[in-house]
């Protein structure tokens, strides 16, 4: 097997590689007792997987090349990593934030009625839900009755999203994705505009 080849199964195969962190960084947070995000230990574990990969590339792979080899199959290595981790978070974060996904378990475990239904998804309780776990992974923080961004990173990314969004020609009243951010002083507002027009009942918060 050449080396092109050899660099490619074991990108292959790194998502094992995550999974394998991720098995074991969370159930020893389990078992000490600490309570961690399940997003940012995600994160951690695709970030640290970095090391092991990198060093397994350079010791089997990268090493025989010549410079130019080293540094373009450095990049691609790191950049091809990284996007599956990339996919790997989406993945993971969607079993634990989708409400679909939540929907259909418990549906399949017990069954629900509508009530049960519309009684565990209100709305406040999902913002609740949503702001806890921003401040979890550290993006927002709560200052009495205020929420203000802590890091800015994810709300870049927001950004980038957005603007993706209009590029494909999607509803500018749909995309305004109810996070707003006051620039002037950070404070970040929660508006539900575009839930008002799907559900004329459904309150109007803002967290400012």
């Amino acid at each position: 097997m050449d080396s092109l080849n050899f660099s490619l199964l074991l990108l292959l195969i790194s998502p094992a590689l995550i999974l394998a962190l991720h098995i074991i960084t969370s159930r020893t947070a389990r078992y000490f007792n600490q309570p961690v995000s399940a997003q940012k230990l995600a994160l951690v574990c695709i970030l640290l997987g970095n090391l092991p990969l990198g060093l397994l590339e350079w010791f089997l792979v990268l090493r025989y090349l010549d410079l130019a080899g080293q540094l373009w199959g450095a990049v691609y290595c790191i950049l091809t990593y990284n996007a599956i981790g990339h996919v790997y978070f989406h993945l993971f974060n969607m079993t634990e934030t989708s409400i679909r996904v939540r929907l259909l378990r418990e549906i399949d475990a017990q069954g629900q009625t509508i009530n049960e239904v519309i009684d565990r998804y209100n709305p406040s309780n999902s913002v609740g839900v949503r702001l806890q776990r921003l401040q979890d992974i550290g993006v927002v923080k709560q200052a009495g009755d205020r929420y203000f961004l802590q890091s800015r990173w994810l709300y870049y990314v927001g950004l980038v999203c957005r603007a993706w969004g209009v590029l494909l020609g999607f509803s500018e009243k749909i995309m305004d994705i109810s996070l707003q951010l006051k620039k002037n002083h950070g404070t970040l507002i929660i508006q539900y505009q575009w839930l008002k027009e799907i559900l004329p009942h459904a309150p109007t918060l803002g967290l400012q």
